[in-house]
């Protein structure tokens, strides 16, 4: 509690520098930890120094309320800008049609850990080479790459620790994406989904995830708004990332041979992040509806059309 402040900072000052990068969610992250480590620095040391006065009280119970408090302060600005910011980017996940209400990784990891690896490591040594992965998929994305959560990750953790490679279906799959991500669809969007759909208008998703797109659909699916989608197409299948051009010609070749009479053209991607979604369609040669909900500058001006909500697509006829 004593450090919950350093959290909050964090976060609105990622939101802050979201509006300076133009939906930059890496970029942001990292002025973001910068700008919060400046912050908190100050005041955690002189928090710490307050906690370190109670060593010299004359109660043995002062140096131990003082040790634990001094240790808790440094361990939370430690997690302010190493674990939290990790948890804020790993499930950017569907940010355009759902709204994510809160993650953390480790809910989901934690089951695991307990039915397979429980006998072999404690929860903090697979939570902290689970950070380490986080860090090494970081990189891979800055060469285009993904690094699927069941093909790649999970075998690493057998090879750390030892046992069987845990294998998961789909169904599983989504069950510890579940886990990890509490979300709501964004208000209006069910209707203007079922609105599109009474007009015959076909609709895909294309997503930056580590998990298989069976296990997307299965959590949209859950939220209610499945249904309404034709296929969804995942990173985590086809090994590249958006902005990558492959991995939108790859979605655009499969909709024209679903749909010969349209041409690319007639495609509209919608999507909230500018640097991956926005430029990768625009490359791409696709018509973009940008989510500004941050109200953002369009850098290089390439989106076709600008929205605060993804429901103006109906309210404004864009569709």
């Amino acid at each position: 509690g004593v450090t919950l402040d350093y959290s909050i900072f964090l976060w609105h000052s990622y939101l802050e520098e979201l509006d300076k990068t133009s939906g930059d969610k890496n970029e942001a992250m990292a002025c973001a930890i910068t700008d919060t480590f400046k912050s908190v620095l100050g005041s955690s040391i002189t928090t710490v120094a307050g906690f370190i006065a109670l060593f010299f009280m004359s109660f043995t119970l002062g140096l131990d309320i003082g040790r634990v408090m001094a240790k808790g302060v440094i361990f939370g600005v430690l997690g302010c800008i190493t674990i939290l910011p990790s948890m804020i980017l790993i499930f950017d996940l569907f940010q355009t049609r759902v709204e994510v209400l809160s993650m953390d990784f480790n809910r989901g990891l934690k089951p695991l850990w307990e039915e397979h690896y429980k006998d072999k490591c404690s929860f903090e040594e697979i939570k902290a080479y689970g950070e380490e992965l986080f860090v090494h998929m970081q990189s891979l994305h800055g060469q285009g790459l993904e690094f699927p959560f069941v093909r790649d990750e999970l075998p690493l953790y057998a090879k750390k620790f030892g046992g069987d490679v845990v294998s998961m279906s789909i169904e599983e799959e989504a069950e510890f994406l579940g886990r990890c991500n509490e979300e709501k669809v964004y208000d209006g969007l069910p209707a203007m989904l079922e609105h599109f759909e009474k007009e015959g208008i076909p609709m895909f998703v294309l997503s930056n995830s580590g998990f298989r797109a069976g296990a997307l659909w299965l959590m949209l699916d859950s939220l209610g708004i499945g249904k309404y989608f034709e296929k969804v197409w995942s990173s985590a299948d086809f090994g590249k990332v958006k902005p990558s051009a492959e991995f939108f010609d790859m979605a655009v070749e499969e909709i024209l041979e679903r749909y010969p009479e349209c041409t690319k053209e007639d495609i509209l991607f919608t999507g909230d992040t500018y640097e991956t979604d926005i430029k990768g369609a625009h490359n791409a040669g696709l018509k973009t509806a940008w989510i500004n909900r941050n109200g953002a500058p369009d850098i290089n001006k390439i989106a076709t059309y600008q929205l605060q909500d993804i429901t103006e697509l109906r309210k404004h006829h864009i569709v």
